[in-house]
């Protein structure tokens, strides 16, 4: 799945922009799509933690969550490369090669 694709849906699923995925997506897609909503849901309190201040507001839902990191990061490329960079986790979930070594 494209970045930009993930974007959008989550986009959409935010509020803030009301027309979908051109083309839509298929069967497939669309369940990966929504697992990837619900794993941003299921972090919503870890990735407000990760943002900290470059959040302008507290947030308690993944509507709210994404529409802050879409003001504070603009793109899920520099969401995912500050996430890795300073808190070696990922936006959906904890990877394995991004925790240090024991």
């Amino acid at each position: 799945m494209r970045a930009e694709r993930l974007e959008t849906y989550f986009d959409c699923r935010a509020g803030i922009q009301a027309h979908g995925l051109d083309p839509p997506p298929r069967a497939v897609e669309a369940g990966c799509l929504q697992r990837a909503w619900s794993s941003l849901s299921a972090r919503v309190r870890i990735l407000q933690e990760a943002f900290g201040q470059l959040m302008s507001k507290p947030v308690s839902e993944a509507a709210t969550l994404w529409n802050q990191l879409r003001l504070a990061m603009n793109s899920v490329d520099k969401m995912l490369l500050f996430l890795s960079k300073h808190h070696r986790i990922s936006l959906l979930s904890n990877y394995l090669c991004l925790r240090p070594p024991i």
